[in-house]
């Protein structure tokens, strides 16, 4: 369950967000996100996301800040770079992780079918901070109204 809100404020776009999941392994957990977009040209923007999610086991949160440039290559499709800072409050704060990553996404179907290419390097706590590198392959399938603006994003 997703309530989403987008703000405007002197050329930034806004969006908040909180989600509420339901998995059988972990119960329930829920995620805010706060997000500040701001549009460097016609086809370049700068994207802030500040996200905190509890997850009932930990009885705390799992925090995350990304920072990314994206532009759009195509009308089809936007790549981008980003860094990432995770971190959790239980049961201390401390920082758990530093990542980087490449995205790059294409409308490979009409308006509704997504792929995603992101190889990244994290930099976990639990490995002395030292690289561990991934690849994501991911296909989306977007289903509803008002869904086409988030498809490249």
């Amino acid at each position: 369950l997703r309530a989403e809100r987008v703000f405007a404020w002197s050329g930034w776009t806004i969006p908040v967000s909180e989600t509420l999941l339901w998995r059988r392994s972990e119960e329930l957990s829920a995620a805010t996100e706060l997000a500040f977009l701001y549009p460097l040209s016609q086809r370049v923007a700068l994207s802030l996301i500040s996200n905190a999610t509890w997850r009932r086991p930990l009885q705390g949160f799992e925090l995350g800040q990304t920072a990314a440039v994206f532009w759009r290559a195509s009308e089809r499709s936007v790549a981008g770079t980003e860094l990432v800072v995770i971190g959790h409050t239980e049961p201390q704060s401390e920082l758990t992780a530093y990542s980087a990553a490449l995205r790059y996404r294409r409308l490979i179907y009409r308006d509704w079918l997504v792929l995603e290419l992101r190889p990244q390097l994290t930099y976990p706590r639990d490995k002395d901070f030292r690289a561990v590198p991934s690849f994501t392959l991911q296909v989306e399938a977007w289903f509803g109204s008002n869904y086409v603006d988030k498809v490249l994003h």
